[in-house]
């Protein structure tokens, strides 16, 4: 796979090299007010041309997405040549990628879903998907917050047991960004650290290796 991957950029903006791909995993803007997606849809219009297919996921904080306008912006996104997914997927570049926002939560976010109930959205992931996106991560796995809580979601582990992804993708958990290779390999893309300041580093996929790159 030849990719660019990113979470979390909540409004902030980057030129990333080109590649065969380009992958958003959800927290575009901090407030998800509708000027605030309109900036990032201009970003990523203006990015366009570097990558021969765009896929993104919402995230918690991208109210406007979960909205009634949720219709008109992934008409919006596929008029620029970019897939929004939720719940569901999309066959590029010879393989399925499949895409859920959602977060196990009690809060008042976004596409979130309390703990018990989450189950229902993961056990909609085809068994034969090869890219996994999803907002949050699965439980243990680069989730760990500032003060080193895991943060991920157990029903997500449980579905990803039975199914046979070649990669995980995701964000959420500013503080864990990087990437672990296991019989799957899980990437943590998010691009601000936990006081929303940006990394300024992507996460870059070419052929089988794959880096963090700086800005």
């Amino acid at each position: 796979m030849n990719a660019v991957i990113t979470s979390d950029t909540h409004g902030y903006e980057f030129i990333p090299e080109p590649a065969d791909i380009f992958i958003h995993c959800g927290d575009f803007t901090y407030h998800g007010t509708p000027s605030e997606i309109d900036k990032q849809i201009l970003w990523l219009k203006s990015i366009r041309d570097r990558f021969k297919y765009m896929i993104c996921i919402p995230g918690n904080h991208d109210f406007m997405l979960e909205s009634c306008l949720q219709s008109m912006y992934k008409k919006i996104f596929l008029s620029f040549g970019a897939y929004l997914l939720i719940d569901e997927a999309v066959h590029v570049d010879g393989k399925i990628f499949y895409g859920a926002p959602w977060i196990p939560s009690k809060g008042n976010w976004a596409f979130s879903i309390h703990p018990n109930e989450i189950s229902s959205k993961w056990n909609s992931i085809p068994y034969l998907t090869d890219i996994l996106i999803t907002h949050t991560p699965p439980i243990d796995i680069l989730d760990k917050n500032d003060i080193d809580d895991h943060c991920g979601c157990k029903a997500l582990n449980k579905r990803i047991e039975n199914l046979k992804l070649k990669y995980h993708l995701f964000g959420h958990i500013h503080e864990s960004q990087g990437i672990k290779k296991d019989k799957i390999t899980y990437i943590n893309a998010s691009y601000t650290e936990s006081n929303y300041y940006p990394t300024s580093k992507y996460i870059r996929i070419k052929d089988k290796c794959i880096e963090l790159k700086s800005i």
